[in-house]
C-alpha cells in the first residue's frame, strides 16, 4: 500500500495524517494508531481497502489457475463427486448472487472458442430489471435458459466482447436478433405484414 497516502483519523481528533505516521499499537494486528488521540485505526476501514484486497485475491487466483489449470479442475471434480447435491445447490446460489459474473464467465469461454476479443469487466455492464428491447421483466435463477433470462448481446457482431459493444437483454430478444442484419429483419417484418402476423 502507498505509504504517502493520507488517511483520516478514526478517533476523536479527526486529523488527516500520512499513513506512514500512523503506527500499529496492537501486536499481530494490521492497523494504525493516531499520534494525537492514540485511537486504534484498522486498515480494513480505509476507503477502497476491501476492493483492493478482493482485486488482489482475484488476480492471484487467476495467476495460479494459468500456472496449473489441471489442479483446479481436479479439485472441482472432487468437490462435485464428494457431494453432488451440495455442490449443485451452492453453484446455483452463486449464480443467483452474481448473475453478471456468470454471464461474463460464459462469454469469455465463447470468445475464446470463436477467437473474439474479450476485455469486459463486471463494471462495464448494467443489469436492467426489464429487457430494453421487448420490455419484459428479466428473471434471474431460471434452472434452464428461458425467454425472460438475461443474456449478453453484442451490438456489433463484427466486434468482440469489448466495453461499449455489449449490453444485457432478454434471451428471447437476443435469439430473435441472432446474426441477422437490419435489412434482413426489415424483410421478415414486411413478409409478416403481407402474409399475416403470428
Amino acid at each position: 500500500m502507498d505509504e504517502v497516502t493520507q488517511v483520516l483519523c478514526a478517533g476523536l481528533c479527526g486529523k488527516l495524517w500520512p499513513r506512514r505516521k500512523l503506527t500499529c499499537s496492537l501486536p499481530g494486528v494490521e492497523g494504525r494508531v493516531c499520534q494525537t488521540c492514540r485511537i486504534h485505526w484498522r486498515i480494513e476501514n480505509e476507503p477502497g481497502f476491501r476492493e483492493k484486497r478482493q482485486e488482489q485475491q482475484r488476480e492471484g487466483y487467476q495467476r495460479r489457475f494459468k500456472e496449473n489449470p489441471e489442479h483446479f479442475r481436479v479439485n472441482q471434480n472432487q468437490r462435485y463427486h464428494r457431494d453432488p447435491d451440495t455442490y449443485t445447490r451452492r453453484a446455483k446460489a452463486w449464480r443467483l448472487k452474481h448473475p453478471l459474473r456468470q454471464m461474463l464467465k460464459a462469454a469469455r469461454a465463447r470468445a475464446l472458442q470463436k477467437g473474439l476479443a474479450f476485455s469486459l469487466q463486471e463494471l462495464d455492464l448494467i443489469l436492467p430489471e426489464t429487457c430494453p428491447v421487448l420490455g419484459i421483466k428479466l428473471v434471474l435463477g431460471n434452472p434452464v435458459q428461458g425467454p425472460d433470462s438475461p443474456s449478453l448481446d453484442r451490438i456489433d457482431n463484427s466486434k468482440g466482447y469489448v466495453p461499449g459493444n455489449v449490453r444485457v437483454i432478454s434471451w428471447r430478444a437476443n435469439n430473435l436478433k441472432g446474426d441477422a442484419t437490419l435489412q434482413e429483419l426489415e424483410l421478415v417484418v414486411q413478409d409478416l405484414r403481407l402474409h399475416g402476423t403470428r
